[in-house]
């Protein structure tokens, strides 16, 4: 199987990328700087099925640059995986206008634009799955950022929105959420509820199949959400709070 990574440079995408190349799948990834290459060769042998770009997926001119180096290296990816993400805190002390936009640019645009790129190439083979790495944060309030939810929220429904329209063409969208995950941008401490980047893999991995519109980790993950909706944001707040502390 081929795969497409944007974000690869993030702790789940360099965790994902390494299970996908052990499973001897052919991966190409994208990340806006190459820094992070020698912590990732550090732990995966050099692979010719493994490729890499430079690319910020807000900036029109790279996706083109990227898509055109797919093409010349016969790269049609089987599923594209969108794990970019920025989490900005827009709102402490104040409204920044300038981060929200620019967390629904890189969070949800961004993506959408790469749905764009590969959509025609898809609906001409027959097949393709797209999967976007979504945030439960969409399911309650944050007191830190208001753009980060609602990007996120937006790109999710529009998955579900677009696997309605396209499943039938034989390509699917589907969202995978995840409870509290340990990253440099969501430095909460572990617990039995927090997770390491590593161990949300798997989940993802059953996704590439594109069979369910969302997948969940932890399994029981969906009916705490939708109890949660329940509660009053100042609830949820002050539990996100316990979860961040030291």
């Amino acid at each position: 199987m081929k795969v497409f990574i944007t974000g690869v440079s993030s702790k789940i995408g360099m965790a994902l990328a390494h299970e996908l190349l052990r499973q001897d799948h052919e991966v190409w990834g994208v990340a806006r700087t190459k820094d992070f290459l020698k912590e990732f060769m550090s732990k995966q042998k050099m692979d010719e099925h493994f490729s890499f770009s430079v690319c910020d997926i807000t900036k029109s001119e790279d996706e083109i640059r990227v898509g055109e180096e797919m093409m010349e290296a016969k790269f049609l990816p089987d599923t594209v995986i969108f794990g970019s993400g920025i989490l900005e805190f827009d709102i402490i002390p104040e409204f920044n206008y300038e981060a929200f936009v620019r967390m629904h640019l890189t969070n949800c645009l961004g993506a959408l634009s790469w749905v764009n790129w590969f959509l025609p190439y898809f609906k001409k083979r027959g097949h393709g799955v797209f999967v976007a790495i979504a945030s439960t944060q969409i399911f309650h309030s944050n007191n830190m950022s208001a753009g980060y939810a609602a990007s996120k929220v937006a790109l999710a429904i529009a998955f579900r929105n677009l696997r309605i329209r396209y499943a039938q063409e034989n390509i699917f969208f589907t969202n995978v959420y995840f409870g509290p995950v340990i990253t440099k941008k969501n430095p909460i401490k572990k617990n039995f509820f927090v997770q390491e980047p590593r161990s949300v893999v798997p989940c993802i991995i059953r996704a590439l199949s594109g069979r369910r519109a969302g997948y969940y980790k932890p399994f029981f993950l969906k009916p705490i959400l939708v109890l949660s909706l329940l509660f009053p944001d100042r609830f949820m707040i002050t539990i996100l709070e316990y979860l961040r502390r030291e």
